[in-house]
């Protein structure tokens, strides 16, 4: 069998399973039968990122993922933050640890809203306003989460929540019903940005 390929990162062949189960929501669809469905309210907490505004952006310092970043440069993952602030500006933003989901808390189209990336950056880093921050309490396998919550059944679901006309809004005690489908035993538990290693001031994790 063939592998498949992320962005030019192979992955391993992955085999059907051969028994699903309907998910028993809307757009979810089957699901492998051993696997579980939750609402992400069950499996962590959301809060409301804050920050500063885009003139705070140096080319080096701590990186920093703001709500439009994850609808013009991240598809599932922040493997590099596209914009840093001084460090000494990180009280007034949200810090953000390995593993949490970022999701867009508004944009132009009801398609699009709630967008959302896992973050995967090694280190200190933090979001702005417009985020709303999931933050796994469970063991989960990071990139998972970053696929389960902005595949196609995901989207499908976050567009039913999605309220406004000219720009459009999601909320947190919407986005909390969001259904996710995993396996039982994830492998990784939730990490710290303190456990990981540091950027300091190289901006290491910023996209050049």
């Amino acid at each position: 069998m063939n592998s498949i390929s992320d962005r030019g990162h192979r992955l391993p062949a992955l085999e059907p399973y051969p028994a699903r189960k309907d998910s028993g929501v809307d757009g979810l669809g089957e699901v492998p039968t051993h696997w579980e469905v939750r609402r992400i309210g069950q499996i962590g907490s959301l809060f409301k990122g804050s920050g500063g505004t885009k003139e705070d952006a140096v080319p080096d310092g701590m990186p920093c993922v703001r709500y439009g970043d994850l609808y013009t440069h991240h598809e599932f993952f922040v493997r590099k933050a596209k914009s840093c602030i001084p460090e000494e500006h990180a009280a007034r933003y949200t810090e953000i640890r390995y593993g949490d989901v970022l999701f867009a808390g508004s944009g132009e189209t009801i398609d699009e809203i709630g967008k959302s990336a896992v973050n995967l950056i090694q280190g200190p880093a933090c979001c702005g306003g417009d985020v709303i921050v999931l933050r796994p309490r469970i063991q989960a396998e990071a990139e998972f989460l970053g696929y389960a919550t902005d595949c196609a059944s995901a989207a499908h679901q976050k567009a039913r929540m999605g309220r406004g006309f000219t720009i459009m809004h999601i909320y947190r005690s919407e986005l909390k019903h969001l259904h996710v489908a995993f396996h039982p035993s994830p492998s990784k538990p939730p990490s710290s940005a303190s456990s990981t290693t540091s950027t300091g001031a190289s901006g290491a994790t910023c996209a050049p």
